[in-house]
């Protein structure tokens, strides 16, 4: 038995001045942080640290294509991991004032 499920279709980004260079830099900004983690890696790794700085050259590579030719389809790393990380900071700031009060 097939089971097909479809993804909900992303509407365009909302276009504004300054979004195409605001795109290219969050697309390089990350994978070049990774690329930093992976050569602070003080474990030898091999050929496996050229492979993972191969992708991360393509994904850059794809991230910055996307961010400047196909900008409508583009979204914004930094803003998505961005809430997340502002969640788990409030809820540990909710827990830092709780236990603060008893």
């Amino acid at each position: 038995m097939w089971l097909l499920i479809s993804r909900r279709v992303r509407s365009e980004m909302p276009y504004w001045p300054g979004r195409r260079l605001l795109a290219a830099i969050d697309a390089l900004v990350w994978p070049a942080v990774w690329l930093v983690v992976l050569m602070r890696v003080e474990v030898p790794m091999g050929v496996t640290r050229s492979v993972f700085m191969a992708v991360l050259a393509m994904c850059a590579v794809s991230r910055l294509w996307r961010a400047t030719f196909d900008n409508s389809d583009y979204t914004f790393t930094t803003w998505r991991w961005g809430k997340v990380l502002g969640g788990l900071l409030l809820v540990s700031w909710f827990i830092q004032l709780t236990l603060a009060r008893t």
